[in-house]
Order: structure tokens, then sequence, then C-alpha cells
């Protein structure tokens, strides 16, 4: 999966992107396997053998496969309007962003156009999505949350742009860019400079 989502030369945003990319095409979102019994069902292993599962393994897939790129991240959960909730938080450039591959998803038609308005979320933009502040937090440490969840700031707004139905055309990784279109089909581009 690595070796299809990034290249070795990709900077950490550009393995971010690639590898949001990859999941969101290949990735299906299936509660089917909720009735397994062991890890061969239901797991973050599950999910990256079988290519499919809910929220949760999602968020453990896409960590484990930006941890193994060198890119810091960790699954993160939430409680909302529709929910319990599970994505990831990323570290690019020193900076916290909130990734969804689970809405991102293409679900069933893997040619379908990446939709980037859950990619490289502000804390801010994921509390409008309908979570509640005090009941967001990373996945893991649970003993430990209610000490560590300041450590995880997301509020840069470098990306803000794509979260208005803005969906990915293609990344130029010689002019560091991405080429975006909007929901009438006119095409933008975002620097994302040395990230």
């Amino acid at each position: 999966m690595l070796n299809e989502a990034i290249r070795t030369d990709y900077s950490e945003f550009e393995k971010v992107m690639g590898l949001y990319a990859y999941m969101c095409k290949y990735f299906k979102y299936d509660f089917a396997p909720l009735d397994g019994q062991g890890i061969d069902d239901f797991s973050d292993y599950a999910c990256l053998t079988k290519k499919n599962g809910i929220c949760c393994e999602f968020a453990g897939a896409f960590t484990y496969l930006l941890l193994q790129a060198g890119v810091d991240a960790t699954p993160f959960e939430g409680d909302g309007d529709s929910g319990y909730h599970g994505w990831t938080y990323v570290v690019v450039g020193g900076k916290g962003y909130h990734c969804d591959a689970t809405w991102g998803a293409h679900g069933e038609d893997p040619d379908a156009d990446l939709l980037l308005m859950y990619f490289m979320l502000t804390e801010k933009e994921r509390l409008d999505n309908g979570f509640e502040k005090e009941k967001t937090r990373p996945d893991i440490v649970w003993p430990f949350v209610d000490e560590v969840k300041s450590t995880y700031p997301a509020d840069d707004t470098t990306f803000a742009v794509f979260h208005d139905y803005i969906w990915f055309v293609s990344m130029d990784t010689e002019r560091n860019v991405i080429i975006y279109k909007d929901v009438d089909g006119r095409t933008g581009e975002l620097s994302y400079g040395d990230l």
C-alpha cells in the first residue's frame, strides 16, 4: 500500500495526501465484519488486509500507514450529533490537523472524485461537523486522556479552502500545489509550500 500510494521523496504533506487518497479510493465502509469474533474480522489489522471496516478501524489503519511513512499521527474519537465516530489526527510541518478517511471514502465507486471536505481540518471545523469539544479525544492513552487532551492542537487554516465541497484533481510535487475543482467544475490551486 505504501509503495502504491507514496514515493520515497514525498514530503510529510504529500505522504498524508497520497495515503488519504489511497484509503478513500480503495477502502470501503462495512459494518458486516462486526459480526466476527477475532482479529481477522474486526480490527485495524483486518481493515488493512481486507480494505474495509468502520470508522475506528479506518482511523487505526490510516494512522498505522502514516506512522510507517514517517508522519506523526494518532487515532482520534468523538461523540456528537451522529453518535460515536473515529478519525485520525496528523502532524505536518509541526502543526496538527484532523483527517477523516471514513467520511472521505468513495464507497462503492472507486472512480469517484475525492472530496477534500474532511481532509486537514482544524479543531473548529471538526467541532462544526457536530462534535462536542469535551467529547473529542485521542483514541489511545485512554486512562490519561484528560492529561494529554490539550497537546493535540489543530488551529492552522492553510487548508480551509478544501472544506467547502472541493474535489481533488491532482498533486504537483514539482510546484508543491494541489489542483482542485469546485462544484461548478472550476479549477484552482493551493500551495502547500514545503510541508
